[in-house]
């Protein structure tokens, strides 16, 4: 939609859509994260019967249930960039989430200040919130820069 918007010089429509996704679907995650962090216990309860295994797991899922609401922006800003003609900015977000963030700065946590497994998923949503904000930031330069171009 947002292409279809842009293409047809409606950047009213385009913001529109834009905030319509990026409110229902951090809405969503915000929702499904309370709901994985509450019911932590039952989901490791369905897999495993070890009690170590089922603390590890409720630690993990409980971790990242805080990442769950930021996944949408980046995924939806690298969707609505690509509408407006730019198709790399969803590949560079999930670089710099992954390589640049979360697997570096585990092993600083792993293998250099030896910090337990937990710290592994705090990396992963301490990316997760990083990507998220420099996605923000390049959809809401991305959204001016198009709208300049076009007049």
């Amino acid at each position: 939609l947002v292409g279809m918007f842009y293409g047809a010089k409606r950047f009213d429509l385009v913001r529109a859509v834009v905030r319509y996704a990026l409110v229902r679907a951090m809405g969503l995650g915000a929702v499904m994260s309370a709901l994985f962090f509450v019911t932590a216990p039952y989901l490791a309860a369905m897999f495993t019967e070890d009690p170590r295994i089922r603390a590890l797991s409720v630690q993990y899922i409980r971790t990242i249930a805080f990442a769950y609401p930021f996944f949408p922006l980046s995924m939806i800003t690298g969707r609505c960039l690509q509408g407006l003609g730019h198709g790399s900015p969803e590949l560079i977000l999930t670089l710099l989430r992954v390589l640049l963030i979360a697997v570096p700065l585990a092993c600083v946590f792993t293998f250099w200040l030896h910090k337990p497994a937990h710290y592994t998923w705090i990396s992963i949503v301490v990316a997760s919130w990083t990507s998220a904000a420099v996605a923000g930031v390049w959809l809401r330069v991305g959204l001016r820069r198009a709208l300049v171009e076009s007049v």
